[in-house]
Parts: structure tokens; C-alpha cells; sequence
């Protein structure tokens, strides 16, 4: 993110800047999810880790490109499929929301920030592995949505769905190993399932600005730019009302 040349190309092509913030939330992110791709890795049982999946799927008229998605992590047990979203949050952090929302605030010291809400988000990558197992022949297999927030002595004051689930980095080999036991009667061949979700991921040479990264970026930014306009566009006619 730090290399000049991609930060004038990403302006180029969507006229937006990648500012501190961007670079800061990228960084973060990274280090949250290296820090649970270790704890899984260090407690997989047979079970298979695939991690920093991107899948392109169809066109999203909202924003004129064809939508993209990057999937952290999935765990394929004899029992389940886990579809694994990572946030990473400061620490002594209150998270605050519900998987209704389209947001979840979370306040850091004195200030309250917001961020698109991670059930939501996960639940799109969710419905996305069910497609390409149910286009397999594989639409019996518990595709299962959990949200892992990292972050030292954090709060959490959320809701959330009856089959979505919410845990700390320390409580998630524990949730997929319960989980495993509620699922126990079901078979996963995992083999299979891994076989199906390589095939399907995205895997141009990985340059700029041809890689999927990169397209992904410029995604998710022209996606937050639609809803803040959205957003403004719906005050506006609430005051005119």
C-alpha cells in the first residue's frame, strides 16, 4: 500500500485517494488476520485452512463493475464448512450493533466509529461457497458464518441471527470444535470441498493492476462511496418531506 506508483494508478482509475486511514485499516487488518490464521493453524485436527480467498462474481449495476469479494478464512471439517470473517479492533474498544444493521459502531476513547457491518458482509461470502457447493452437488453440507473480532480487553454489545455466530480470537478453534459436535451427524469430504472452493478462486498473476487486490480495492471503495451518497440522498428527502 505504501508503493507511490499503485497509490497514482488507484487515483487515476477511480479519482479517489488511498489516505492514512485506508493505509492504517489495511495494516491492521492484516496483522489481525495473520495473528487467526496462526491460532487455527495451530489447532487444525484434520481439518483444512484455506485463507485470502478472492472470488469475482456478477455484475453489480450499483457501482458498474463486476462485485468482488475477499473471504479470510474457511475451515473445512469433517462435519461443517466455516466461512471466517477477521475484524480487528483497538483495544478497550466497545463494539456495539446488530446483525440487522447495515452498520456496527464501536468506541475508541472518546469517539464513536462506524464500520459496514461484518454479518452482513459475511453472510454474502456465505451464500457465495453454498453456490459453487450447491452448482457441485453439495447443497447438503452446513455452510456455517463466524465472525472473529481481534483486540485486547474489548467489549462486545451485539446481537446477532440464531445461525450466525460472534467470537474472540481466543474463543474460535473452541466455537468450530462445538460446532463439529452439533453437526456431528453430517460428512463433509473435505477433500472435495477444497478441490471445489481452489477452482473457483481467483488467480490472475498477481500485478497491478491486474490482480484481483487490486480490482477488490477499487470495489469496496466505489461501494462505501455509493452508500454515502445513498445516505445523503435519503436525509435530503426526509427534510423536504
Amino acid at each position: 500500500m505504501k508503493d507511490r506508483n499503485i497509490e497514482r494508478l488507484y487515483y487515476n482509475v477511480t479519482g479517489l485517494r488511498i489516505t492514512k486511514n485506508d493505509e492504517y485499516k489495511k495494516i491492521k487488518g492484516d496483522e489481525a488476520e495473520k495473528k487467526v490464521n496462526g491460532i487455527i493453524e495451530r489447532s487444525l485436527r484434520g481439518q483444512v485452512l484455506i485463507n485470502n480467498i478472492y472470488i469475482e462474481g456478477d455484475f453489480d449495476d450499483r457501482v458498474f463493475m463486476y462485485r468482488t469479494m475477499q473471504i479470510d478464512h474457511v475451515v473445512v471439517s469433517k462435519h461443517a464448512v466455516y466461512v471466517i470473517e477477521t475484524k480487528s479492533f483497538p483495544d478497550g474498544a466497545t463494539i456495539k450493533g446488530s446483525s440487522f444493521n447495515k452498520e456496527i459502531s464501536y468506541v475508541d476513547g472518546n469517539k464513536t466509529k462506524r464500520e459496514y457491518n461484518p454479518f452482513r458482509q459475511n453472510m454474502v461470502h456465505v451464500n457465495q461457497i453454498k453456490e459453487l457447493l450447491y452448482k457441485n452437488g453439495m447443497d447438503d453440507i452446513e455452510v456455517i458464518s463466524i465472525i472473529c473480532f481481534v483486540g485486547d480487553n474489548i467489549k462486545i454489545e451485539t446481537s446477532h441471527k440464531y445461525n450466525e455466530y460472534l467470537v474472540r480470537d481466543t474463543e474460535l478453534m473452541w466455537m468450530i470444535r462445538h460446532l463439529d459436535k452439533i453437526n456431528s451427524a453430517k460428512l463433509v469430504n473435505i477433500k472435495e470441498v477444497k478441490a471445489i472452493i481452489e477452482k473457483n478462486r481467483f488467480s490472475e498473476p498477481d500485478q497491478i493492476p491486474t490482480s484481483i487486490e487490486f480490482k477488490h480495492m477499487i470495489y469496496t471503495k466505489y461501494l462505501k462511496k455509493y452508500y454515502r451518497e445513498h445516505k445523503t440522498k435519503r436525509r435530503k428527502r426526509r427534510r423536504n418531506a
